[in-house]
């Protein structure tokens, strides 16, 4: 659940763990694979990496991965129908990881110039902050710095901290 790099084009599994899992859950429209995936590992289905490349993923306008409202949306409703089965010990764990997921969520909005929906996600994730108010702008900077360079992006933070956007975000991190 801390790594949801999905994407079962690439994947080859047997057909008995697929099943034993119950397949796609057919109700959902985004997600479904991060479903699948969480379930056939709390299952002790494991993977393995081959690290050369045997696929490509094309992305169009009309694809689900296009949608990015839904499909942010989608995958957060995912987490939680998990995350709310995480046992009495693992609370504090299910929060952080709900934390972390919304605030790479607030990121990918971010990226997008969806700052509407970036800022209505960073309210869901100061629900579940574990930070004091003095660490959430950092955090929040962080985690763009780093998902930016995840993707191979530079990222200007005095850019970001100048920007309409910020204003809005660092008076919401910084709330009682």
């Amino acid at each position: 659940m801390e790594h949801k790099a999905v994407l079962p084009s690439a994947w080859t599994l047997r057909r008995k763990a697929f099943l034993a899992v119950g397949g796609f859950d057919e109700e959902l429209r985004h997600s479904e694979d991060v479903d699948l995936g969480i379930r056939l590992a709390a299952a002790g289905h494991q993977g393995q990496w081959i690290e050369q490349e045997l696929v490509r993923y094309r992305v169009h306008g009309e694809s689900a991965s296009a949608k990015l409202q839904p499909q942010l949306l989608g995958l957060l409703e995912v987490m939680n129908r998990h995350l709310l089965k995480a046992p009495d010990g693992a609370q504090a764990w299910a929060r952080d990881l709900r934390y972390g997921t919304i605030t790479w969520a607030v990121w990918q909005a971010w990226q997008a110039n969806d700052h509407a929906l970036s800022l209505q996600l960073l309210r869901q994730a100061l629900i579940d902050c574990p930070y004091p108010l003095v660490r959430r702008p950092v955090h929040l900077i962080e985690t763009f710095q780093r998902s930016n360079d995840r993707i191979g992006e530079g990222f200007d933070r005095s850019q970001l901290l100048r920007s309409g956007f910020w204003q809005q975000a660092e008076a919401l991190l910084l709330a009682r």
